[in-house]
């Protein structure tokens, strides 16, 4: 499940900028940031925002509970230079002379008083990463900071944001941007130091749960920012006013948020004496875009999402409603059990007994999975380990259905991977080819989740055992499944195992190669994926290609799969995925030798050729 991810100040605007942009107008001045180890940069900033997210008819009786928050603020954002380094500066980042403090969230208020504001937002720092084009890569903060000053710290550097590749000159250029809502286009002009950004719509929606590509389609988006560059290097002025509107079924709101922002240069100075900055102290990290809600809002969020279920009324449905796997209002129902379970761990074990007594057969055994594995804590786990290995499964055509649950969990346990070793071997020595391959997937996944928790050494040993499977393999059918395993863990490991199965005679092993390391982000495995490119089979160029574009590419490795584009045997149909790969790199001239490329062939579909001008600045 995808919960509502509701900010404290109702949304996060656009975390990234660098995607294509078109050449168009007249040549502008050229423009670059500045950063300076030392210097402070100080900021007027004020901003009013506010949202409310109703739940759409799925998952609401009649008008629904209204999750909302709103907030006014009026403050100094300090920025403070401390390391410069080729390609990306560091920069401490506070709030100072707080003016004005309102904050209200699903209807209480968070800053209660005037000590309580001081205490949370002027307390804290942030450790900010910034690229040479002004893009965020990273916000940090200490442990035990604030969750309030987390939280608008997080969205007022977001929001702020504005990249500008260095020396560009450009004076309009369209870009494919994320940000907490979803995805869609920007549109920017530039005369001189003044930039307009104006945003006609979105692609897809992430805000809301279960959101449709005609849900994105409905969406109004209205307003745009005005930005003022400073010609030393640095962002003047930004004067937004953005609003998005979403209808649902019979004309009722699904999603209303607004926000105005100011924020305007006060005076460029040298940091002063003072103790040095320990950055290793900042070891809480989010992405930018990142929603990072405060502890009361999951509390009181918690609440609204469980709407008075209780655990008699839970286990009533699945008893008595559940064997079809649906239950009315099924998205609704979702969203309230997992969320009671949340609140309520003990509950796991009561769900599982439901299956061990006969009283949810069939489809109702994988909704119960679907809720364990959406809850994923660790009494979930151990539920949904039980489940697996229940009398009422374990000899059931839908046991390897279940287990796959288990790639779902985010944290998985030592208890969970296990399980999966053991799920493993039984289908092994069973023959049962379907719960053999999906333990290793779902094994793989695990070994990727414990790696992204700091847990290497455990992600290692699971991933490990993968690896030994792969070796002693006999088919291509279990190498290229073992492989595609090994893809969802996402190791450097993953490296030096798929080089070797790059080369073998089987395209279906080739190409599972590729999908090995399309999380790995090492030179040696993007060379591996480039080298792919020139492969006689199409299914094993998208394969590489798709793991290129999932990684950020420097020039020399650009111009190669620009080469290989255009060589002969290279699959026409991947274009489309071509221009994908060639939005992100706005400066490069090898992405826009590849647009001309695509451009250039005489057989290329209509609305890639259109997509391509349109890259290329160039009308009609």
């Amino acid at each position: 499940m995808n919960p509502v991810k509701l900010a404290i100040i109702g949304f996060v605007a656009a975390a990234s900028l660098a995607v294509w942009m078109c050449i168009g107008g007249d040549r502008q001045p050229s423009f670059a940031y500045q950063w300076k180890e030392g210097q402070r940069l100080r900021y007027a900033l004020s901003w009013t925002a506010e949202q409310t997210t109703r739940l759409p008819p799925a998952q609401a009786k009649g008008t629904g509970g209204a999750l909302g928050g709103a907030t006014e603020m009026a403050l100094d954002l300090v920025l403070d230079t401390v390391s410069v380094q080729p390609g990306r500066a560091q920069l401490v980042a506070r709030f100072d002379d707080l003016r004005t403090h309102r904050m209200q969230l699903l209807g209480r208020e968070v800053l209660a008083s005037e000590k309580e504001a001081h205490v949370a937002l002027l307390a804290d720092e942030a450790l900010v990463d910034v690229a040479s084009d002004g893009s965020i890569e990273k916000i940090a903060f200490r442990n035990g900071s604030n969750d309030v000053f987390r939280a608008l710290m997080a969205w007022v550097l977001t929001h702020t944001e504005v990249v500008v590749s260095p020396g560009d000159v450009r004076s309009r250029w369209a870009t494919e941007e994320p940000d907490v809502f979803g995805t869609g286009p920007v549109e920017y002009q530039r005369h001189g130091l003044a930039v307009e950004r104006t945003r006609p719509g979105y692609a897809s929606l992430t805000l809301l749960p279960n959101a449709t590509a005609g849900d994105a389609a409905a969406a109004r988006a209205s307003g745009g920012s005005k930005v003022t560059l400073d010609a030393r290097g640095f962002v003047g002025s930004i004067e937004s006013d953005e609003r998005l509107q979403l209808d649902g079924e019979g004309g009722q709101r699904r999603l209303e948020a607004a926000a105005k922002l100011s924020l305007k240069l006060r005076e460029v100075t040298a940091v002063g004496a003072g103790a040095p900055v320990a950055l290793s102290s900042f070891q809480v990290s989010v992405a930018p875009g990142e929603v990072v809600p405060t502890e009361s809002a999951e509390v009181n969020a918690l609440e609204q999402r469980i709407d008075g279920m209780t655990a008699e009324m839970l286990l009533g449905d699945l008893e008595h409603q559940g064997d079809g796997g649906l239950m009315p209002e099924h998205t609704r129902w979702m969203w309230r059990a997992t969320g009671l379970l949340t609140r309520a761990p003990a509950l796991a074990e009561k769900l599982v007994a439901l299956v061990e007594n006969g009283k949810v057969i069939g489809r109702g055994r994988a909704l119960i999975a679907d809720v364990l594995a959406s809850v994923g804590h660790g009494p979930a786990q151990d539920a949904l380990v039980r489940l697996v290995n229940s009398a009422a499964v374990r000899n059931s055509p839908d046991r390897a259905a279940l287990v796959q649950r288990f790639a779902f969990v985010d944290a998985p346990t030592t208890k969970s991977a296990d399980t999966l070793l053991a799920l493993y071997a039984d289908g092994k020595r069973a023959q049962a080819e379907d719960l053999r391959l999906t333990s290793a997937f779902a094994l793989g996944s695990a070994a990727g989740h414990m790696a992204k928790a700091g847990d290497s050494a455990a992600a290692q040993r699971y991933a490990g055992r993968l690896v030994d499977e792969l070796a002693a393999s006999k088919t291509s059918e279990d190498k290229a499944a073992l492989l595609r395993a090994l893809g969802n863990a996402g190791l450097e490991s993953n490296t030096e195992v798929a080089k070797r199965y790059a080369e073998d005679a089987d395209s279906d092993v080739r190409e599972a190669a590729t999908r090995a390391l399309r999380k790995v982000e090492t030179k040696a495995a993007t060379d591996t994926l480039v080298g792919a490119l020139v492969d006689n089979s199409g299914a094993v160029q998208a394969g590489a290609l798709d793991g290129l574009t999932r990684r950020k590419l420097d020039d020399a490795t650009l111009s190669q799969v620009a080469e290989a584009a255009r060589a002969n045997g290279f699959a026409k149909r991947l274009d489309g995925a071509i221009l994908n790969l060639c939005q992100r790199y706005p400066s490069s001239p090898a992405a826009a030798e590849m647009v001309r490329t695509v451009l250039a062939r005489p057989d290329a579909d209509p609305s890639l050729r259109a997509r391509a001008r349109m890259m290329l600045g160039h009308a009609g």
